[in-house]
């Protein structure tokens, strides 16, 4: 059997192939064979054996993967063909086991076993490549026509097996509810209303803190912030954590983590501001990181008059606002604004496409490809279908200099991890100190829905020893 060692290898070697090379992980290999910059195949090790079982191949030209062919036992025995028409999250056809044989034998067989052949990588790829595409395409078109449905599989691609969840998680998982909602601009408003998170009159009085809220003039109106800080002694300015809340760009507050940053501030002594920037679908790219930008240069000019500190500015958030924080870092840098001493990216929504292999998770009870494709769908706005710029969509972006340090965390079962191992990779080639955790078998958020379990616990302290030494690439 070929394996991606072996063709990294000869791609190594090979000028035109480097050439197609979208993107390389230790388990897959994204190509470019029309040049223009979007992945038409992927060549994916799901059991990270060093054998290709599985490729994904844009059939229809459209940017995103829709036919699907491989081995997802692992076995070395093709038994799977899923076919997705564009724009839809579930496959219109799925063919699994026996019922696959006709299929491989008519779609499948030829190109999967000329892929992973031995005889290919001394073959010419780029042109075996190009014949792949062009039989995946018409057989797409043949097999699986606008308007004509064919009847789908019992499963999905992808599942997470409830082995692949971490043992002190288990339990957690097996009490979530499963949520076949589709998230779009109407149930969202569903999603707001069943989410109640602490706000600070759970916090009660501490001496020991100074709670603050006050708005700042903004491109669209004032934005609210709430800011918490160790109680001021003299003279003394206290190192700011401008703290951007999650919430899939659709819901949330600024006073959602009310509770942690408190806890967080008196730890560190650090002063905490979250702003309350505007959400879709109502207000889509970019109000979000108007705002979120419009707080960075407020909190650079005004700070000190709250014994902040401008000089020793941190950036963080996690999921929608890990993506929010990157893309401020972003907008900071190529438009010379404040200096951002540190970035803490905590699974951060940063990645548009659903060309991943993490992508591909489809399990309801824990965040999945189809939440990923409502929450996009929605940020967007008008912008889906265009060319989405990497201010929203930060892994987009293609220069990765003059970024801050960053420390980025991500469970091994979420949908963002695999943007998130490539961000971190992408920081780390262009020179910037970077510290990635991959948790095992933990699904998005688990910190907070398995809060008190020790892999939750290992998560924060991780997180607080970066955040107390981020000072030091100064």
């Amino acid at each position: 059997m070929g394996t991606l060692r072996e063709l990294k290898m000869k791609m190594k070697l090979d000028k035109d192939l480097r050439t197609m090379l979208v993107r390389s992980l230790r388990h897959e290999l994204l190509l470019d064979l029309d040049g223009d910059k979007v992945a038409d195949i992927a060549l994916i090790d799901n059991n990270r054996d060093g054998d290709i079982d599985m490729i994904a191949v844009d059939a229809t030209g459209n940017g995103d993967f829709n036919l699907f062919l491989g081995d997802q036992d692992c076995n070395g025995i093709p038994d799977i063909v899923e076919f997705y028409r564009d724009g839809d999250d579930m496959p219109m056809a799925s063919y699994f086991g026996r019922n696959v044989e006709d299929r491989f034998l008519e779609i499948g067989e030829r190109i999967y076993r000329r892929i992973v052949a031995k005889e290919l990588i001394g073959a010419d790829l780029i042109a075996v490549f190009q014949e792949m595409v062009a039989r995946a395409m018409e057989e797409y078109a043949k097999l699986a026509p606008e308007g004509e449905e064919v009847k789908k599989g019992e499963t999905a691609r992808k599942d997470v097996d409830k082995a692949c969840i971490h043992p002190d998680l288990r339990e957690v998982y097996n009490n979530l509810p499963e949520n076949n909602m589709v998230l779009n601009a109407e149930t969202a408003v569903l999603v707001r209303q069943s989410i109640v998170m602490p706000k600070m009159a759970d916090l009660g009085d501490d001496p020991d803190l100074v709670i603050t809220r006050l708005s700042i003039p903004g491109p669209a109106g004032d934005i609210a912030q709430f800011m918490v800080q160790p109680t001021p002694e003299g003279d003394k300015l206290y190192p700011v954590v401008m703290d951007i809340h999650g919430g899939g760009m659709f819901y949330g507050t600024a006073e959602d983590a009310a509770s942690l940053m408190a806890e967080a501030a008196k730890k560190l002594g650090y002063l905490y501001v979250s702003p309350e920037y505007r959400l879709a679908p109502e207000h889509p790219y970019p109000a979000a990181l108007e705002d979120c930008y419009t707080t960075l240069l407020w909190i650079h000019d005004h700070i000190r008059e709250y014994h902040g500190d401008p000089e020793k500015i941190i950036i963080m958030g996690g999921s929608a606002g890990g993506g929010l924080a990157a893309a401020t870092a972003l907008k900071a840098r190529d438009e010379n604004g404040p200096r951002i001493a540190f970035q803490c990216l905590i699974y951060p929504m940063i990645d548009d496409r659903l060309d991943t292999t993490s992508k591909q998770i489809t399990d309801n009870r824990i965040s999945n490809r189809a939440g990923c494709i409502g929450m996009w769908d929605m940020y967007l706005g008008s912008l889906k279908g265009c060319d989405i710029p990497y201010y929203a969509a930060p892994a987009r972006a293609t220069d990765f200099s003059n970024l801050p340090p960053a420390f980025l965390a991500v469970g091994g079962s979420d949908p963002f991890c695999d943007e998130t191992v490539y961000y971190a990779q992408q920081l780390m080639l262009a020179g910037i100190p970077t510290e990635l955790h991959v948790f095992p078998g933990c699904f998005h958020a688990w910190d907070a829905y398995g809060a008190g379990t020790q892999v939750s616990d290992d998560m924060y302290n991780i997180k607080f020893h970066a955040l107390a030494k981020a000072f030091e690439w100064l």
